[in-house]
């Protein structure tokens, strides 16, 4: 699904996690993915393969993500992490408008805005 250079970038990064024991490397190392999202639910990662995959930190479980809704917040959090990764964001329709729930940051009361699903903008049909 990604191009060579997205892969090496989101290798690079994971790797750099795992050896630093950064924020959710327990994640990283059991989804060997890039810890994106983390909620109450658990913590989403990408793999350089560009699947999605969701991590229980309680149950010790890995499950592939199928939901669209969460595969694009995935994508558009991966994105915004290194300019490297822009490719993988959502694009933004030309009827798009900034999101009124967020103010077009993507983040609404310190979460991802589940309006925009965290890009920032709307399009005309509300998604």
């Amino acid at each position: 699904m990604f191009d060579a250079a997205l892969v090496n970038k989101i290798s690079e990064l994971r790797a750099r996690l795992i050896a630093l024991r950064g924020p959710h490397h327990e994640a990283a190392t059991a989804t060997g993915g890039l810890p994106i999202y983390a909620d109450l639910g658990g913590v989403l990662c990408v793999t350089p393969t560009g699947e999605v995959r969701a991590y229980d930190s309680d149950s010790f479980s890995v499950r592939t993500v199928e939901d669209p809704v969460w595969v694009e917040i995935a994508l558009t959090r991966l994105a915004s992490l290194d300019p490297a990764l822009s490719a993988v964001a959502p694009t933004r329709p030309e009827d798009a408008g900034s999101c009124p729930a967020c103010g077009a940051t993507g983040v609404y009361w310190g979460g991802v805005c589940l309006r925009c699903l965290g890009r920032g903008w709307t399009s005309r049909d509300g998604r």
